[in-house]
């Protein structure tokens, strides 16, 4: 295999991450910033003639995710792209987009937790009757030693929000119990953070193969909590992706916290190890389905179904 020459668009928090994983594995990276003396290219198009990379992760903004797209597109650059999540800030853009060398970067797929959970669901005898996600971390102390106010994540018009940020809880209810069939939900700014995006979320959906869902989102939380709860008709799973736990039935099983579901995922885009665990783009656009769904069911209070969205 040629040398693997990783390029990293946007140089804040998460593309500094990705940017750290891709140097741990031994690959050549180079990074992309709109901020001055930050990364080694100031615009993707110096960095695509000069660097020669042969995968690009975008993690610029949310806002900024489609632009730099198409802008990387434009340059000439034909092969595999990761973008964070979520892909779009909108469901509308992805409207008639197509590109097949686009996957989105839902690491916690790549969670042991997750892995074992998944495991655990497929070895049940009956049918799952409910199902329940939980996330929530205090906004301040999600990036320590940065403004988290000048951040995207407190801007709304940047794409940011709980809503999106956390959308990993709605990739991973469709990847596990989907497609979601009607939804309804409560939320939006209702916190005295502040920020101009919304905080809190509360989801209830009907999915194609769990009658009742539950997703709560807020960055609220001043005990970090992230968890998956499944009941089936004789079997209890409480998957703790803080604790690195999956327990059936009151056993506990430690499977390990999932710090490295940021290399797993980084090798399965530049390397091909357990490709088929990436999120492609129609999963992707599933889940921005999914958060228009939620906000036009909040707005109007009433359910949404798949037809609607």
């Amino acid at each position: 295999m040629n040398e693997p020459r990783v390029l990293i668009i946007g140089q804040g928090s998460i593309g500094q991450r990705h940017a750290q994983v891709s140097r741990d594995l031994g690959y050549r990276t180079a990074t992309v910033s709109r901020r001055d003396g930050i990364g080694d290219y100031s615009n993707i198009a110096d960095a695509f003639s000069t660097f020669d990379p042969t995968s690009v992760l975008i993690a610029s903004a949310t806002s900024d995710h489609k632009e730099d797209l198409l802008t990387l597109r434009r340059a000439g650059f034909d092969g595999p792209v990761l973008v964070e999540k979520p892909l779009f800030a909108q469901y509308s853009d992805v409207d008639g987009f197509e590109d097949a060398q686009l996957h989105v970067a839902y690491n916690l797929r790549f969670s042991p937790v997750v892995r074992r959970l998944r495991e655990q669901l497929a070895a049940l005898d009956g049918p799952v009757v409910a199902a329940q996600f939980l996330v929530g971390q205090y906004l301040p102390d999600w990036r320590p030693g940065r403004d988290w106010q000048n951040g995207y994540s407190a801007d709304k018009m940047r794409g940011g929000g709980a809503l999106r940020d956390l959308s990993h809880e709605l990739d991973l209810a469709l990847l596990l119990f989907g497609p979601w069939q009607r939804l309804t939900a409560l939320g939006g700014a209702l916190s005295a953070l502040p920020m101009n995006a919304d905080d809190v979320w509360q989801i209830s959906a009907v999915m194609g193969h769990c009658p009742v869902v539950s997703v709560h989102l807020n960055c609220l939380d001043r005990v970090p909590v992230r968890q998956i709860r499944v009941n089936s008709t004789d079997t209890s799973l409480v998957a703790d992706l803080i604790e690195g736990t999956v327990s059936t039935n009151g056993e506990v099983e430690k499977v390990g916290a999932g710090g490295d579901a940021y290399h797993s995922q980084m090798r399965a885009f530049v390397e091909g190890n357990d490709r088929e665990l990436l999120c492609d783009l129609k999963a992707a656009g599933n889940v921005l389905a999914m958060i228009d769904a939620v906000e036009k069911a909040a707005a109007s209070s009433c359910w949404i179904g798949e037809d609607k969205a």
